[in-house]
């Protein structure tokens, strides 16, 4: 399909017509069909959809997702809903661009003025995202090609993910940004991958802002990540939101997780004697912290005992609260959500009786939760099986990750599978 659309004569003429359209073809990623950590091709290949009825129905199962789908700013300025009915070899330019990390996969002229890609990001690490902010900014508008799709391989990790996923001993109990804040920190960052790579990123945003005209066609969005707070290494930006009292969810991932824990609290020693009050506040901390447990690990940040401390907490927030609102459907449906993640995680950890316990309390509260009854399956030895689908999460909905069939364009963002649906599907392997 990528090939035959691309050879249409409208899409050469479009392509013809403007030497800097950055074309992106929305990618997706296949789960592993298989339970072991290994490269099962002959399970795998089979599934791999060859259109795009395939690839919906695969995502309806739940066997394809977006590419990445949990960390936002790799690709979530894609408009995956607008592509799902979006006729084939059509184009819908970008609003806006959501994140310095994007990094679609692309269709662009290649012409003497394109940019190259900056030699010192060899390996893992960056390579991709700083190429796409300096096509941004030089005048290249992103458009998205209608009908087209990539579709990523359950590949294993490579050495060089390997090496960028190493971080520092402190880092169990500690993040990089608490860290950097410790005057009596020894650690020596320049010894790990990611925090050299991080020092390049910041000489590369200063010689980009410095020597490159800004020509944007695609702006920034107004609510743009502050991708900087990720970084393991100092920047201007980051301290000067250290210092800003009002951070807000710019501010990364983990930091609404104190600040809604914090927020908790405060209310809670408030209004001890009518805990109903603080309803909104403990919703909002349960929510920060499933998110943070995927995000976190995905980064490397937090491994699976960190995910389960921060989920414990939560889960203890969430008992109290059940005795208060245990028919209210979203706050039984964002327990679950949490029951799921905690399952999961002792699922991948081979601790089969807890991941049992975590599920059956995840059903009890959402009996519908397809991720949910997906687990228990693998749990009780049926069905195919995925180890990083089985740790995957039902997110919650203010998130962009929501469960419902059909949502408006204007909900755009990085999508769970089980959103796309309602496609003319086509015949899968069995």
């Amino acid at each position: 399909d990528l090939h035959s659309i691309l050879s249409e004569e409208s899409i050469k003429e479009r392509l013809a017509s403007d030497p800097k359209l950055a074309t992106v073809v929305p990618v997706f990623q296949m789960y592993r069909m298989c339970k072991a950590y290994k490269d099962c091709r002959k399970t795998n290949i089979p599934y791999m959809p060859k259109k795009k009825g395939q690839l919906l129905a695969l995502m309806k199962k739940r066997w394809v997702d977006t590419f990445d789908p949990w960390n936002v700013g790799g690709h979530g300025s894609t408009k995956y809903i607008t592509w799902r009915d979006q006729t084939a070899g059509t184009f819908v330019d970008l609003p806006c661009i959501k994140s310095n990390r994007y990094e679609p996969y692309l269709v662009i002229r290649y012409c003497s003025d394109l940019p190259p890609f900056q030699e010192g990001f060899t390996g893992y690490g960056k390579n991709k995202m700083t190429w796409v902010m300096q096509l941004r900014r030089a005048g290249y508008l992103f458009t998205q090609l209608g009908g087209a799709f990539h579709v990523h391989y359950p590949h294993l990790d490579s050495k060089a993910r390997e090496e960028w996923n190493m971080k520092p001993d402190a880092m169990l109990t500690h993040s990089a940004s608490e860290l950097l804040q410790k005057e009596d920190s020894k650690i020596d960052w320049g010894s790990f991958k990611r925090a050299r790579v991080d020092a390049l990123f910041l000489d590369f945003k200063e010689w980009l802002d410095g020597t490159v005209e800004n020509e944007s066609r695609t702006p920034m969005c107004e609510d743009a990540l502050n991708d900087d707070v990720r970084l393991w290494v100092h920047s201007d930006k980051q301290t000067d939101d250290d210092d800003d009292e009002d951070s807000d969810e710019d501010d990364g991932e983990y930091n609404n997780v104190v600040t809604s824990r914090g927020k908790y609290f405060k209310c809670q020693k408030k209004h001890l004697s009518n805990l109903e009050e603080c309803f909104d506040e403990v919703s909002d901390f349960i929510e920060s912290s499933i998110l943070w447990s995927v995000s976190g690990k995905k980064s490397g940040e937090i491994n699976s005992d960190e995910q389960m401390k921060h989920l414990t907490k939560a889960e203890e927030c969430a008992v109290r609260f059940l005795g208060i609102h245990n028919n209210d459907p979203g706050f039984n449906k964002l327990v679950a959500d949490l029951y799921v993640n905690m399952g999961g995680i002792e699922k991948a950890r081979h601790a089969t009786d807890k991941a049992t316990d975590y599920i059956m309390k995840a059903l009890a509260k959402n009996p519908d939760d397809e991720v949910a009854q997906h687990i228990l399956l693998m749990l009780q030895g049926g069905g195919d099986s995925n180890s990083e689908l089985e740790s995957s999460i039902n997110a919650p909905d203010d998130d962009g990750f929501d469960d419902k069939e059909t949502l408006d364009d204007d909900e755009e963002g990085v999508v769970s599978g089980a959103v796309i649906g309602g496609a003319n599907t086509e015949e899968i392997p069995k």
